[in-house]
C-alpha cells in the first residue's frame, strides 16, 4: 500500500480527490487530511506519507513553502493548483508532477501512474531545491535607499506610474515609492501575468474580482480599488485566461 496525506484548504476539493483515488487506486491508503497549511506542517512528518497531494494556493503559506519545511526526504509530491497560467509554467519547467482544478479523472489517473512509477525507479526529485528556486522566483527585488528588499509577487495588487516612479500598492493596504520605471516592472513581471489595462497601471491578475463595461470599462481589485480600461488595452484584457 502506499500511504498518502492530502493537503488543500477547500473541502470539496479534498472530498472531490479522496472519492476518485478510492474509486481507481485501491493500492493507496489516506492516512491524513488536511485542510490548514500549518496543523500539516505540525503533523505530517510523525505520518512518514510515501504520497502528498499538496494545494499550491492556500491562504498563509503557499503549497511550496509547506514542501520546504516539511522536509520529507523519502517522500513524492503532486500538486494541484486552479492557476495554470501562473503555476504550472514553473511546475513544468522543473517536471515536477501536478493536476489542474477541476481535477479529471483521467488526469488523476495518469499522473498518479507517473509517480508510481518514478517511486518504483526510485526516480526522486530534489523537491526541496526546487521549492526554494521557484519561492524566489515569486518575489521580485525593489532597490530602497539603504539597498534593496524583496517583494512576493502574489502580494503586489498594482503598481501605478509616477514619472520616474512607480508606486506598489501591496495587499495589505501599504503603498511602496520606488524609483524605477512602470515599464521596467511591466518586463520583470510579464511571466507573472501582469498586465496594463491603462497607460499608467499594471495589475496583478490575481487581484482581480470584477469587470465592469460600464463608462468605458473599469476593473475592481481586491483592495476594492477601482482602475479604468482604456479602449487602447480593452481587447487584450478579454484575450486573457482569468478572464474566461
Amino acid at each position: 500500500m502506499i500511504k498518502a496525506v492530502l493537503i488543500d484548504d477547500e473541502p470539496d476539493a479534498i472530498e472531490v480527490l479522496t472519492t476518485l483515488l478510492a474509486r481507481s487506486f485501491p493500492d493507496i491508503e489516506i492516512i491524513g487530511v488536511f485542510t490548514n497549511a500549518r496543523e500539516a506542517l505540525a503533523k505530517t512528518p510523525d505520518l512518514s506519507p510515501q504520497l502528498v497531494f499538496l494545494d499550491i494556493e492556500m491562504p498563509g503559506m503557499n503549497g511550496l513553502e509547506v514542501m520546504d519545511r516539511l522536509n520529507l526526504p523519502e517522500s513524492y509530491f503532486v500538486f494541484f493548483t486552479a492557476h495554470e497560467k501562473y503555476a504550472l509554467k514553473a511546475l513544468k519547467q522543473e517536471a515536477l508532477d501536478y493536476l489542474l482544478k477541476p481535477i479529471d479523472p483521467q488526469e488523476l489517473l495518469d499522473t498518479v501512474n507517473k509517480v508510481r512509477a518514478r517511486i518504483e525507479l526510485n526516480d526522486r526529485p530534489d523537491y526541496v531545491t526546487i521549492a526554494r528556486q521557484l519561492l524566489q522566483a515569486d518575489r521580485i527585488r525593489i532597490p530602497t535607499g539603504k539597498g534593496w528588499r524583496l517583494l512576493e509577487v502574489s502580494d503586489i495588487v498594482f503598481i501605478r506610474a509616477q514619472g520616474n516612479y512607480s508606486d506598489i500598492t501591496m495587499s495589505d493596504g501599504s503603498t511602496i515609492v520606488v524609483i524605477k520605471l512602470l515599464r521596467e516592472f511591466e518586463e520583470e513581471l510579464a511571466s507573472s501575468g501582469f498586465f496594463r489595462p491603462h497607460n499608467s497601471y499594471l495589475v496583478n491578475p490575481r487581484h482581480v474580482l470584477e469587470y465592469v463595461r460600464s463608462d468605458g470599462g473599469w476593473l475592481i481589485l481586491s483592495n476594492q480599488a477601482e482602475i479604468s480600461v482604456s479602449k487602447k488595452y480593452r481587447q487584450d484584457l478579454n484575450k486573457l485566461t482569468f478572464m474566461d
